[in-house]
């Protein structure tokens, strides 16, 4: 089992029995720590109950990711859930629905998995057959019946597009552009280069300042929310001032990321550039994103993509922590008897993770 531990704004939620146990022991701490953390009573109460939750489900419902399966069953006051009472359950929003990635079986269901979610009133937002995944609005109490379609594969959690944000234009110092555009004579004349963001929302009025050309690409449909899109493109214009530009947003999910990479390499774009993060993108395995980019590079794109303000190995201040699965010499509680916890390094089943900020420790495993 590989496990890695990165920094980010937000807590991944799909938690399994193992890394809830794993969650549970974190300390997130400044100051030093005199021995490896227990795990609580409530916390062993808790893993128990998810555990046997667990074990109980049948085929369909293993489709299910753990935390959409526990909120429908809190919708239903499944009487299980009664000692997870500081338990944060997915819960239906504003519209009564929950948003859901749902993995198909293959490109070819895309039809018929699109008409049996209109049956169950189920709010389709994008949908893309090359991946396939599609991604919807569905009620908690309709997941067990969505799961039963012979097409669904997977159902998830969805999971939201976090921009790695950009403050002050300084690339082209930073870069020393006019040392490299008077050493190589360039300008990036004929060279199409390529953004993708949140959105540009700004772009018409960046274009009227002169910051921007008025001849920007951006992909129909696909100009996005927000404004991160048109700064990435000032830095790009301020280093390449004779580029042609494009745009497409970062979603409205993975598998609308995917399809706008590809988009943007078919336009024309020689380069392209990212600056979105999924949590739950495998660094395990390749998904939709990593196989369009794949595509595109096979093809002959550059593609760059940010790789966050997350530190460094070398100055000891790396946002990532990476292992292979190691026993605990820490003999489990008596209430997870059977259960092999994991060693993170200090003998007992801890990692002590020094948080300066917001953000939150994110486990993913394979």
């Amino acid at each position: 089992m590989k496990l890695h531990e990165f920094r980010a704004p937000i807590f991944r939620c799909a938690l399994s029995v193992f890394s809830l146990a794993l969650a549970a022991t974190l300390v997130v701490t400044g100051t030093a720590q005199a021995a490896p953390p227990q795990l609580s009573a409530n916390a062993v109460a808790q893993v128990r109950v998810i555990d046997s939750i667990k074990n109980a489900k049948s085929a369909t419902q293993r489709k299910i990711d753990s935390r959409l399966y526990l909120g429908m069953l809190h919708e239903r006051r499944d009487s299980r859930l009664a000692s997870l009472s500081d338990f944060r359950f997915v819960k239906a929003e504003s519209d009564n629905r929950v948003a859901v990635d749902i993995v198909l079986t293959s490109a070819g269901q895309l039809a018929s998995a699109l008409a049996k979610l209109d049956r169950v009133n189920a709010k389709v937002l994008s949908s893309i057959a090359t991946v396939p995944r599609v991604y919807a609005r569905v009620h908690l109490r309709d997941l067990e019946t969505i799961a039963a379609f012979d097409e669904i594969r997977a159902i998830r959690q969805h999971m939201p597009a976090l921009t790695n944000k950009i403050n002050t234009s300084e690339g082209d110092a930073t870069h020393d552009g006019p040392g490299a555009r008077a050493d190589f004579a360039t300008t990036g004349a004929g060279v199409k280069v390529c953004a993708l963001s949140d959105g540009v929302d700004s772009l018409a009025s960046v274009q009227a300042s002169g910051d921007l050309p008025a001849d920007v690409n951006v992909l129909s449909g696909q100009a996005g929310d927000g404004d991160e899109g048109t700064a990435m493109l000032e830095i790009i214009h301020d280093v390449a001032p004779g580029a042609a530009l494009g745009f497409a947003q970062g979603g409205p999910d993975e598998a609308g990321f995917a399809q706008n990479i590809i988009s943007l390499a078919i336009s024309g774009c020689n380069i392209i550039v990212d600056d979105i993060t999924y949590l739950d993108e495998s660094p395990f395995e390749d998904g939709p994103v990593a196989r369009a980019v794949n595509i595109v590079t096979n093809a002959g794109v550059l593609y760059f993509s940010s790789a966050g303000n997350e530190g460094n190995k070398d100055d000891g201040k790396s946002g990532t922590w990476e292992g292979d699965f190691k026993a605990s010499a820490t003999t489990a509680p008596t209430a997870l008897a059977g259960m092999t916890l994991h060693d993170f390094g200090d003998g007992g089943n801890s990692i002590k993770v020094t948080n300066a900020g917001g953000n939150y420790p994110i486990l993913i495993w394979a």
